[in-house]
């Protein structure tokens, strides 16, 4: 999660929690009779804890020491969003992946949020997962409630859990010249693309926390704005204000993008790159890949983790782990099926080619290539390209 500041279990390390504020006042959101009442609580907030108390499974228990933030709250309805515009790392770690800190207030004004990452502290405590909770109540001039950070250290085969209380003032509301970044998404994207038909165009998108702002093709204004939601760290849907709806793959570092929509518009993305995207040969496919495949769009919703090797054209893939739903329910155990496929260079970044599996499936495959050729964005099908058969897969060159 990208907002936090707290020690865990003493000498073991120090997580940097970024946490955003819910913010208090009591205005009504509006609505019609009947219809639900939420109190309005966007705004800039205090976040001040009490000690905290840990219990850890290997039966330490202890206390560290409280912190004290100003996080920023949005809110869409009863939905609201947690961020600490002032958060820059966890000191000595890497944050590999993180949700944003999201929940809903209630008509009484109580509410949840919650977060989860997965950060690396290096040798000797390896990878964390942590799971963040904050439960509370908003009043006129601030807010209150229970803060619980649960950590598992998987290297270390034990956990953690943290406990402690919170107040705060709201401050104002959000501040100008704060910028917030829920989804960590904001500026401007650029890169290819293609439609239905195979025809070809680059894309360019304005990204503002949960709105794309504008979209161009072939540096034409679409003159429409889209809404973003998470469904993983990594996964985000959109709606477009005409009525499309589509979704978003990203890298860990959130620098790459896939997107592919219901009209079968599929691109790759990369932020701050600009025109020309320039092109690629064969050759630019070579190397080691790492990333992860998804179906986005049937109800059989299910991701799985996967490496590629290619050489001249050919790209071996690997799945190096299960195929889960959105819940992490095991859907498949795939671990170990590969897949190979033959590219041949269509044009700018992108190839087309043929592929067959260990488990006998075969079709067609595309993928394109960023400005910087650093990340592939690929789509594999059977051959009816039924859009809900596809899988969408995110790489980046190791």
């Amino acid at each position: 999660m990208k907002n936090r500041t707290t020690a865990i279990a003493g000498a073991i390390a120090i997580f940097s929690i970024g946490l955003a504020g819910c913010g208090g006042g009591s205005s009504d959101s509006g609505g019609t009779s009947g219809d639900p009442v939420f109190p309005s609580v966007d705004g800039s907030y205090s976040f001040d804890t009490e000690e905290f108390t840990f219990t850890c499974t290997d039966g330490t228990q202890g206390t560290e020491a409280p912190i004290s933030l100003n996080l920023v709250v949005t809110q869409d309805g009863n939905r609201i969003v947690l961020d600490d515009p002032n958060f820059t790392g966890i000191p000595g770690a890497v944050v590999l992946e993180d949700s944003p800190v999201t929940g809903n207030v209630k008509e009484n004004s109580d509410f949840n949020v919650t977060s989860s990452a997965i950060i690396d502290f290096g040798s000797p405590i390896g990878q964390s997962n942590a799971n963040y909770n904050v439960n509370g109540s908003f009043a006129d001039r601030g807010w209150s409630g229970d803060y619980r950070v649960a950590v598992a250290f998987l290297e270390l085969d034990g956990s953690c859990d943290y406990r402690t209380t919170f107040s705060g003032t709201r401050l104002g509301d959000i501040p100008d010249d704060v910028v917030v970044d829920s989804l960590g998404l904001n500026g401007t994207w650029g890169g290819i693309a293609e439609d239905i038909n195979y025809e070809m165009g680059t894309i360019s998108a304005t990204v503002e926390d949960r709105t794309i702002t504008q979209f161009l093709i072939d540096g034409i204004d679409q003159t429409q704005t889209s809404s973003l939601a998470p469904l993983a760290s990594d996964i985000f849907e959109y709606l477009t204000s005409d009525g499309i709806y589509g979704g978003m793959l990203s890298d860990p570092s959130k620098s790459y993008g896939v997107i592919v929509n219901e009209n079968w518009e599929f691109g790759v993305v990369q932020k701050e790159a600009s025109t020309p995207y320039g092109s690629a040969t064969i050759v630019d496919l070579n190397g080691s890949w790492s990333g992860f495949f998804v179906s986005l769009f049937d109800s059989a919703y299910f991701r799985y983790p996967a490496t590629a090797e290619c050489n001249s054209g050919v790209c071996v893939t690997t799945a190096t782990g299960p195929a889960v739903s959105l819940q992490g329910a095991i859907v498949d155990d795939v671990t170990g099926v590969q897949s190979t496929a033959t590219f041949v260079h269509r044009s700018t970044l992108a190839f087309d080619g043929e592929f067959s599996n260990t488990r006998g499936g075969s079709g067609v495959n595309t993928g394109f290539l960023s400005k910087d050729k650093r990340f592939l964005g690929a789509y594999a099908c059977q051959e009816n390209l039924l859009l809900q058969e596809c899988e969408f897969g995110a790489f980046v060159k190791d």
